[in-house]
């Protein structure tokens, strides 16, 4: 325990120092990391319950550094995606120029989050919970649809229990925004969707573009109703792509 938790402590410290590459390093460890201290297990003594925290914040912040940054720098490393369901339209800043980074570090976490359920499933509650979070008068009141853990996990971070993230509408729609752009795929990335395991991956991916579009702020709602456009117009195109060929 003593162990985790200086780890944490030092990451934390040392994430905002990291540059790029080494951000990115710390995904795949993290996506591990986060199925085995999420559930209910953490919730058995308040020890774990506080390593779970601290762990989905710092994914969190690993996720919101990866994006910011590669949209300011364009240069992204993220693969090419394999799934042949990618949301299609929809493009990053810079994702034609993508360069695929000799460590695979974002194919190993795609590959996590596409082949290991209980990884999914951790990352799609957690991105599900910031999704669903909105400024509250009352901190004890989770905002609807929004458990009780999953609130309190949020509200464990200083920027989210003080007016850093709740009184100030841009950080925390900007912040939503950013969870979006690492959400929705593109002929150059999917977190969830792959060939092997494509339902779960729409479905999860679909679910989460769904909820944001009932965000109280209106760039998170066309961000996702754009996604979600995009990808109904290509199963569309697909449908009547097949029933041609079976009209053949």
């Amino acid at each position: 325990v003593f162990t985790i938790n200086l780890t944490l402590t030092f990451l934390n410290i040392g994430v905002s120092r990291c540059c790029y590459q080494q951000v990115e390093a710390l995904l795949p460890g993290l996506l591990v990391l986060l199925a085995s201290h999420s559930g209910s297990s953490a919730l058995e003594t308040a020890a774990k319950t506080s390593q779970s925290h601290q762990i989905a914040h710092l994914l969190l912040k690993v996720i919101e550094r990866m994006v910011t940054e590669e949209r300011v720098t364009s240069a992204s490393s993220l693969p090419p995606s394999s799934s042949s369901s990618t949301l299609a339209g929809d493009k990053i800043t810079a994702s034609s120029n993508r360069e695929k980074n000799e460590n695979n570090y974002m194919e190993q976490a795609r590959r996590l989050c596409t082949e290991n359920r209980e990884i999914s499933c951790a990352v799609f509650d957690l991105l599900l919970d910031v999704l669903l979070y909105q400024p509250s008068s009352s901190q004890n009141m989770p905002p609807h649809g929004l458990s009780q853990s999953g609130h309190l996990c949020l509200l464990s971070n200083p920027e989210w229990a003080t007016s850093a993230m709740t009184s100030s509408a841009k950080r925390l729609h900007e912040y939503k925004v950013t969870m979006l752009n690492f959400i929705i795929p593109t002929r150059q990335w999917s977190l969830f969707m792959s060939e092997q395991h494509g339902m779960d991956g729409i479905a999860r991916t679909v679910a989460l573009l769904v909820v944001a579009t009932g965000d109280a702020h209106p760039n998170v709602v066309e961000r996702a109703t754009l996604a979600l456009k995009a990808h109904f117009d290509v199963m569309r195109e697909r449908h009547e792509d097949t029933q041609a060929i079976s009209a053949l």
